[in-house]
């Protein structure tokens, strides 16, 4: 399933979702390196570089409709966990997500913000495939049950009540061999006035 104008963002395969790729490994080797100060610095200079090159590219943030298809979500938004969708009905969607080293909290577990990050994403995305109208996070209650690992997949599903009204109650959980390791309850709500146009 793919919809017109599904965002850049999400790109699979192509030169874009390489260097997004790489901006991961390279989020990940900086968090913790033991790399010597000299070389740090040397290197600091080459990823301005980089950094210079992009922003004189150009960039267009805007995602319009966004792409649910089974797969790998958020490539481009390097901050985010990239969760892989396995099954999507118009409703609910079921998949992995991964928490890289980059997300890493202490003794081989996921920061916490981390995965309030995520969370507030997969509802966000789930809030705007629903419908053509963009939502805004109200209110988004996240219940840690228990430690979420690093580096190891671990199962989500992603839910909808009945909107009502100009409201919507998501839901969504993280769960490991069968338990409940997160809980999250949003309320996503549509503007009165659109935004930026659409």
């Amino acid at each position: 399933m793919t919809h017109p104008g599904s965002s850049p963002l999400d790109e699979r395969g192509t030169p874009r979702a390489e260097l997004a790729q790489a901006t991961r490994a390279l989020q990940d080797e900086v968090r913790g390196t033991r790399i010597d100060g000299r070389r740090a610095r040397e290197l600091a200079g080459i990823v301005a570089e980089v950094a210079r090159e992009l922003r004189d590219s150009g960039a267009d943030d805007e995602v319009g409709r966004l792409h649910m298809g089974p797969g790998p979500v958020n490539r481009g938004q390097t901050l985010s966990p990239v969760y892989n969708v396995d099954t999507w009905d118009g409703r609910r969607m079921q998949g992995t997500v991964t928490f890289a080293r980059f997300h890493h909290g202490s003794v081989g577990t996921a920061h916490g913000g981390a995965i309030g990050l995520w969370a507030d994403d997969v509802l966000g995305r789930l809030s705007r495939e629903l419908s053509e109208g963009r939502a805004r996070t109200a209110c988004l209650h996240v219940q840690y049950r228990a430690s979420v690992p690093v580096g190891a997949p671990v199962w989500f599903t992603a839910w909808a009540d009945d909107a009502d009204g100009r409201k919507r109650e998501l839901h969504a959980t993280l769960e490991d061999d069968g338990t409940a390791l997160v809980t999250v309850d949003g309320l996503f709500v549509e503007p009165r006035i659109p935004l930026n146009g659409h």
